[in-house]
C-alpha cells in the first residue's frame, strides 16, 4: 500500500507540473499576443520580465531515461535564456504553442534537434553556442568590441565524471562525452577581458546574450543571461545563483562590477539576435 501511495503522489506530482507548465505558458503567450511575428529584441525584453523572480534551481533536467525537460517555472541561467528564446522563436512563428515552444527548446539543447541519450545534449554552453551560429539565430560581436583570440582545453565533465551520475555508472558516455570536449578544446574564438566591459556599454543592446568564461580548469562557460541597459548603463538579467537572491533578477550591479566580484567569472563574449 505504501509503494502505491508514493507512485501515486508521482503521478500527481508530475501532472500538477505539466498542468504548471502548460498554464504558465498559455498566460505567457496570451501576455505576449501584440509581439507575435516581431524581432526578437522587441520579444525577449519583454517576455523575459514575466520570468522576474521564478525561483533558481539547479539540476532540473536531470531526468532518466533522457528525455526534453520542459520546467518553466524552476530555472537555471541556461534554461532561462534557452526558455525565453524558445517562446519568442513560437511568438515569431505566429504560433506560440506547447507544441512549437518544445520544436525549438529541443534544437537548442540537442546536437541537431535529436534526443538520443545523455551525450546528445549540448552540456557544454560552448556546443550550444556553436548549434546557434550554424543554424543562424545568433551572430558574434565579441571581436568588433575587443576581445582577444583565446583557445582553452575542456575537460570538466570526463575529468570530474564522479560528479555525473550517468557518466558515474557508464564509461561508454564519458568517451563520448571527451570527444565532445576534444571538438571545444580545438577551437578558438574572442573573449573581452572582463576589466573592460565598462567600456562598451554604449555598444550594447537589451536583449544581447551575455556568456561569461569560467576561470576554472576545463570549463568553458560560468554563466548566461540578458543585456538589460538603463540610463545606458549595462546589467545582467540573469537566473541568479547567489545564495540571497535565488531566482531571475537584473543585476544590481552594473555588468562590470558584477563580473569583477566573482573570481570564477572570466571574460565574456557577447552575441546579437540574427532573427
Amino acid at each position: 500500500m505504501l509503494k502505491l501511495f508514493c507512485y501515486t503522489c508521482l503521478f500527481f506530482g508530475a501532472l500538477r507540473a505539466q498542468t504548471s507548465n502548460k498554464d504558465k505558458l498559455q498566460d505567457v503567450c496570451q501576455q505576449m499576443e501584440s509581439f507575435e511575428g516581431a524581432s526578437l529584441y522587441e520579444i525577449i525584453p519583454a517576455l523575459s520580465q514575466n520570468f522576474l523572480g521564478t525561483p533558481y534551481v539547479a539540476n532540473v533536467l536531470e531526468k532518466e531515461p533522457e528525455q526534453l525537460v520542459v520546467n518553466l517555472t524552476q530555472l537555471d541561467c541556461v534554461t532561462f535564456v534557452e526558455n525565453t528564446v524558445a517562446i519568442a522563436l513560437a511568438l515569431q512563428d505566429g504560433a506560440c504553442k506547447m507544441k512549437n515552444f518544445k520544436e525549438h527548446l529541443q534544437n537548442f539543447r540537442y546536437y541537431n534537434g535529436e534526443v538520443q541519450g545523455y551525450a546528445s545534449r549540448t552540456h557544454y554552453f560552448s556546443a550550444w553556442l556553436n548549434q546557434q551560429v550554424a543554424s543562424g539565430l545568433i551572430k558574434e560581436k565579441t571581436k568588433n568590441l575587443g576581445g582577444k583570440l583565446e583557445q582553452k582545453s575542456i575537460n570538466y565533465m570526463s575529468t570530474n565524471f564522479r560528479k555525473y551520475k550517468q557518466l558515474a555508472e557508464n564509461s561508454v558516455l564519458v568517451e563520448k562525452i571527451k570527444k565532445i570536449e576534444k571538438g571545444l578544446s580545438e577551437q578558438k574564438y574572442y573573449v573581452l577581458d572582463k576589466e573592460k566591459v565598462a567600456k562598451i556599454y554604449a555598444k550594447l543592446e537589451t536583449g544581447d546574450l551575455v556568456v561569461i568564461q569560467s576561470t576554472m580548469a576545463g570549463l568553458d562557460v560560468n554563466h548566461v543571461g540578458f543585456v538589460w541597459k538603463e540610463d545606458e548603463k549595462a546589467y545582467l538579467l540573469h537566473a541568479s545563483s547567489a545564495s540571497l537572491q535565488k531566482k531571475v533578477v537584473v543585476s544590481e550591479q552594473m555588468l562590470q562590477e558584477y563580473l569583477l566580484n566573482n573570481r570564477n567569472h572570466g571574460g565574456v563574449r557577447i552575441f546579437s539576435w540574427a532573427k
